[in-house]
Formats: structure tokens, sequence, C-alpha cells
């Protein structure tokens, strides 16, 4: 789909400390003290249960301690189920379920804290200055404890006058603050840290990364990202903290000419400022002990094919109720306003060719997160899932914003939330386009799916601990196997394996994927527990608008059955079958796609 651009590859290191493209780490050890816990699980829990079930329980607990087993606990529970009916379900479907719960608080255990949390050099500072908390990294690396002051960390002043400002900015009230990263000097001893300051409800949090030079990174520069011997040591030197008049001066050469070769080393490594280039050259150096598990983030050099919303794009609004709802607008400023609902996996993220697609068809995209994506926050406790209040916010964000009626975009777990929308202001809504929607489904087709579709889909009209059981060791498998894995784990047909190999689609994925992680995988446990909720006859009920239904002609879902039979309903809705596709058939035909979301929004 997308258009070729010229490819620079990054080797991200997955160690216990770093974070994947989807902000998760990979959990590369055990610990023997959890192994014996894991064990000892598993003892009692065999120990009270029936023959017929010991195989199922035993591979509830295998897939505890590493996660690719889920396929065979998967199995041996669609071997129970036989033909029970997804809509009264036998009761040996249900077995097991009190394993499931127990299974989920040893992951969680098992995988302990994020990585953020743990081996990252991190403090969380109030408004007032004082440090609210200090992992065991900052506190190994500053020796500080919560109580001490920002101004105790060894930094120069220049990073003292950041964190200061950074503070400032944070204080004012609904006002959304961008992640600031910077330079900077450490001065209890020799050093030079890249630091990451990020907002948070009650002050800052400021994490570090040591910057290193190794000479094994010249070799990598030359050979993978063309630079010359000159640009080379001129990165060399920014690295270890010399200014531009400084490498001027110890190389004999200008300030232009400096400044130029600046410029083109930031044109060949794809970096746009400083901070970036200190970035990249961390994961450069990652390169150099990258195993066969860790992550591959590619790096497209054309800055145009950076994928969307932009951190720039990324607004905050906040609810009448003090929850805060972040959103971005992407296309033509003053176009026709189109909103989209995203789904649970590749989430907002949009290439760059998507997005030239809105402008040239005058579109303009608002794209809410829904609670527990990004940073906007949980709805009120009580709320059941799925919840009217989804679609009240949105629509107290579109009177803020001035639109009166939009047309719905909706992809997969997005068109609960667009179905929400439907039932309580059908009158603001043109018309619908649903792409890969979760509808209802029959015994047969049930039965067609693949095991862990299968069970998820159970999972999701029955059982909370199952569908919790499956998301978080799913999670796990990530952590531990990495994001491109699960990825071709989550989309195993071949025209989607063709299009993750896209760079411009599989950097939107993984950029959407990020809001996804920022709050781990509460966001898609809500989704889930919310499909299956609705009938044929009830969705179609629903559907007092012009509804487009667009399925990839190879799904596995059995999506064009669901949608006939929402249809038989007597649906006011269409079936788009598009061709050489699957479950990423938005990415396969975004252009196709958004023709279709014009005709409605023009009407």
């Amino acid at each position: 789909m997308a258009r070729a651009c010229k490819l620079r590859v990054t080797i991200i290191r997955r160690s216990y400390h770093e974070h994947s493209p989807l902000g998760i780490r990979r959990a590369s050890f055990w610990l023997p003290s959890r192994r014996g816990i894991l064990r000892q699980t598993l003892r009692l829990a065999l120990a009270v249960v029936a023959d017929s079930e010991e195989q199922l329980v035993e591979s509830i607990y295998a897939a505890t301690l590493d996660p690719a087993a889920l396929d065979i606990t998967v199995q041996r529970w669609v071997d129970r189920l036989g033909n029970t009916s997804i809509e009264q379900p036998d009761s040996d479907a249900f077995q097991a379920e009190n394993h499931m719960t127990m299974a989920v608080a040893l992951l969680e255990r098992l995988n302990g804290p994020s990585a953020d949390d743990k081996a990252t050099p991190t403090l969380r500072i109030g408004f007032n200055g004082v440090v609210i908390s200090v992992n065991e990294a900052a506190q190994a690396v500053y020796q500080l404890a919560p109580g001490a002051r920002a101004e105790d960390l060894p930094l120069d002043g220049f990073a003292h006058s950041e964190i200061r400002k950074f503070s400032i900015a944070c204080r004012q009230p609904g006002k959304k603050v961008e992640r600031r990263a910077f330079l900077a000097q450490r001065t209890d001893r020799p050093g030079r840290l890249l630091a990451v300051l990020e907002q948070q409800s009650d002050g800052y949090r400021i994490s570090t990364t040591e910057v290193i030079w190794d000479v094994q990174q010249a070799t990598l520069l030359l050979e993978s990202f063309e630079l010359t011997d000159a640009e080379v040591d001129v990165v060399r030197l920014l690295i270890e903290g010399h200014g531009v008049e400084q490498i001027a001066e110890v190389r004999g050469a200008s300030v232009a000419t400096v400044r130029t070769q600046i410029r083109r080393i930031y044109d060949k490594t794809g970096a746009g400022s400083m901070p970036e280039l200190i970035r990249f050259m961390v994961g450069l150096s990652a390169t150099l002990y990258a195993g066969p598990g860790d992550e591959i983030q590619t790096k497209v050099s054309d800055e145009g094919a950076a994928p969307f919303p932009r951190d720039d794009q990324s607004r905050l609004f906040v609810l009448p109720d003090g929850r805060r709802l972040e959103y971005s607008i992407l296309g033509a400023e003053d176009g026709q306003p189109v909103l989209f609902m995203h789904d649970e996996i590749c989430v907002d993220g949009w290439t760059a060719e998507g997005v030239a697609m809105l402008q040239a068809r005058q579109l303009k995209l608002v794209a809410p997160l829904r609670p527990h994506y990004g940073r906007t926050d949980p709805l009120p406790q009580g709320s059941n899932m799925p919840s009217s209040q989804i679609a009240e916010d949105i629509l107290v964000l579109m009177d803020a914003l001035g639109i009166e009626q939009v047309t719905l975009l909706a992809r997969v777990m997005g068109n609960i939330a667009a179905m929400q929308l439907l039932e309580i202001a059908p009158e603001r809504i043109k018309g619908v386009v649903s792409v890969a929607p979760p509808l209802p489904m029959r015994d047969e087709a049930f039965r067609q799916l693949n095991p862990l579709l299968r069970m998820m889909f159970f999972a999701s009209m029955h059982s909370p601990a199952m569908a919790r059981f499956i998301v978080k060791t799913r999670h796990a498998f990530a952590q531990r196997y990495g994001a491109r894995r699960y990825l071709e784990s989550h989309y195993p047909h071949p025209w989607d394996r063709k299009l993750l190999e896209d760079p411009q689609v599989y950097s939107a994925i993984m950029h959407g994927a990020r809001a996804l992680a920022e709050k781990g995988v509460d966001g898609y446990l809500s989704d889930v527990s919310s499909t299956g909720r609705y009938t044929s006859a009830g969705v179609a009920a629903l559907l007092r608008r012009p509804v487009t239904f667009v399925v990839g002609e190879q799904d596995q879902n059995h999506r064009r059955e669901r949608v006939l039979g929402v249809i038989e309903e007597g649906a006011n809705a269409e079936l788009m079958l598009l061709s050489d596709a699957c479950d990423l058939v938005f990415y396969r035909h975004t252009e196709t796609i958004l023709d279709r979301v014009l005709s409605y929004a023009s009407a």
C-alpha cells in the first residue's frame, strides 16, 4: 500500500530494562523463587481436580510459565467444549475458570512491575519539588530517597533549569505538557545523560539513560547509515558533550562546516534534533548485543513517512466531571468532520499516506481515545461495559469542538462505541463505515473459528475470568517474545504478514499501540468484555443511519457471515468485501475505505 521509501533499521535491545515499541519489556528470565511459587501452586491445583480436568489445569499453569504454551491450553479447552452452543454453553465450558483467575494473579506476580518502574533510573517529583517515589535503579545511581528535593539530583545547571520550567508548566490546570527530552551532564562524576521529563497527575516524572560512545558504533554508522568518517567523528564529539564551536576547534573546521555535517547526520539517521540523535544512538548501541528474541524497529529516513498522530496533534480535553479525554485531529483542519473509533491493537495509528488521503479528500479526522487508552482516564467507578458513558463523553467533545454531525469510521472494537453513539444520538451521525466489526455470531460460524478466536469470543460473552486470562497471557507473550512475533501470531494470515513487512504500516501499528501500552491491557480487556453483548437483531435495530460494513475477503473471523446475519435482520447496511485482505483490511485498502467515508460526509 505504502509508497517505496528508503529504510534505516535499528535493532533495539529488548533487555530486562528497556521498552519495545509496545512499551512492554521482555521477561528474559524467571527468578528461581518464582518458579517455586508456580510449582507449588500447580501441585495444589492438581490435587483437587478430577482426572478429566487435570490436563487442562496443567496447561493453564504451563502457559503462566511460558505464554507460548497458551495454544495448548486453548486446544484442550476447545476439545472439552465440543459442539456446545455459543448462546447456551454447556457447564464443561466453564471448568477451570477459578484456575484461570489464579493464573492471572501468578502472571502479574511473575512479570512484576513494568520496566519503567524497575530498571531505568526514574523519579516521581511533586509540584512542590519533593521526590514522591524513587525506583531501585535511581536509588542506586543517585543515592536519593523519597523526601529529597529535585535540586539534589547531581545534574548540571542547564538540566535543573529545564526541570524547573517543566514543573511550572505542569502546574497549570488542564494544560497538557509535551514530553521534554534534553541532554544533561552529571556533576558528581563524568557522564552524559539523556533525560526525559513526563507530566503526571501529581507532578512530573524524570527518567535518565546514560549515553556511552562505543567504538563499534562507528562501524555501524559507516556501514548501515552511510555516514562519512568525518560525520562519525562529529557524532562521537556530540555524544561526548561538545558544542558546535568546540567540535569545529577540535577538528580544525569552520562552524559552518560542522553545522552542515550535523544536518547531513540528521538526514541520514532520520533524527530531527539532538535529543532524537542521542535516542537513536542509545538504540544503535544495543544492536551490538541484540539476541534472537530482540525486537527490530524500522526507521524511515523520510520524515514525511513517520506515523501519525504526532505529539503536537495530541490534545487533552477535560470532561465536566474532571476526567481527561485524549484525542487528536488529523487531515484537513477545515474539512468535513469524521469521528474515528479506534481498534484495540493498532489503536489510533495512521500511516503518513493515509493522512495524506484524508487531506486530499478534505476530511477532518477527530480521533478520541477510549478509557484506559493513552492518557484518557478510566470510566467512573461502577460503570459497566459496554457503557453509554463513552458515547456521552464523545458527544461532549463534539459540542466543545463545534461539531453538529459526523461520519463515523470505526475499526474492530471501536465499533462497540460506534453502536453506543447510534443508540443515544442517531441524529448526529450521517453514516457509518464499520471496518472488521465484531458482530454477533451464530453457532455454525462459532464452531468454525480457529481455537484461540473461539475461546476468546466465548470468554467475551460468558466468562470475564477466561477473557482476562487470555489477554494477560497474550500480553506476557509480547513481553517475552517481542512485539513483532506477537503481531505475527495475532495476524497469522499471509496477507496480514505481508502488510506487517511494509515499514509504514508496521510503524503506524507500533505507534498506535503506544496508547495501549501506557496502561497495560486494561483498555483491551474493557473492549473484550464489551463484545458479544448485542444480538444480530439488536444491532440491526440500532442501525438507523446508513452503514457500510468493510470485511477482508480472507477474513478469519467469519465476519462476512456475521454481517449477512445482521443484514438479514433488516439492517440499513451493505457489505463491502475487499480482495487480498484479512484482518488488516484497513491498511490494505485505506483509499477505498476513505472514499466511502467521503460519500457519507458529503451527503
